[in-house]
């Protein structure tokens, strides 16, 4: 658990049902829209660089994260897909 600064608003769900897939997405239309102009577009191209993760994870030495959940568990695609069947349809993994 990544228990510190910030992270008691974890606790109340607001995000909860807003799957990382889906900000990325939003994000890239916010950029492909020019909604914010050139040097906020040039920022949030920056994020979506970044490589999602759920928890503050430790880096090497050149700056490469030491722990990856798609590299553990697979694509984050397949981990919203199968929580979206699972909150909103109530499906068991097995049949998702």
């Amino acid at each position: 658990c990544t228990y510190g600064v910030g992270d008691h608003m974890a606790h109340y769900g607001v995000n909860a049902s807003v799957p990382k897939s889906l900000i990325q997405c939003v994000i890239q239309w916010v950029i492909d829209a020019d909604f914010v102009g050139a040097a906020a577009n040039g920022v949030l191209r920056k994020i979506l660089a970044v490589e999602i993760s759920p928890e503050l994870v430790p880096q090497d030495a050149g700056g490469k994260a030491l722990q990856s959940t798609e590299d553990a568990l697979g694509p984050y695609d397949l981990h919203d897909f199968q929580l979206y069947q699972a909150t909103r349809r109530g499906f068991a993994p097995a049949k998702a």
